[in-house]
């Protein structure tokens, strides 16, 4: 499982932008799901409210990360261990819809709503 973070630039179609994170990262993912959950917060700086969905992309287990100049490391992680690196409580919050939604590698009879590719 990857956990797909996008810093909310501005643009009006969010998949592709997640995508194009994850495929540099981990050449081929097995699964990519919307959990079908949004995240909102104020940016004070710029007077506006961010609105960003949640993305989580299922890789093999021996996939091979390539870093690029934006990264010096990779390192696999339990979901919980994972979780408790963020520093936002949604962040968090995004795990566990996770583990609660596709934790098992599908959506079960959500799959055909949730999964995206």
């Amino acid at each position: 499982m990857a956990v797909i973070r996008d810093r909310g630039r501005p643009c009006t179609e969010r998949l592709s932008p997640a995508r194009r994170r994850c495929r540099p990262r981990c050449a081929s993912w097995a699964k990519f799901y919307n959990l079908s959950r949004t995240e909102a917060f104020y940016q004070h700086k710029r007077d506006e409210v961010a609105l960003i969905p949640v993305f989580a992309a299922f890789v093999a287990p021996d996939v091979t990360v390539t870093l690029s100049p934006e990264h010096d490391r990779a390192e696999w992680l339990r979901p919980r261990d994972a979780a408790e690196r963020f520093a936002w409580p949604r962040e968090r919050r995004a795990v566990d819809d996770i583990l609660s939604i596709v934790g098992g590698g599908d959506a079960d009879l959500l799959e055909d709503v949730l999964r995206v590719s």
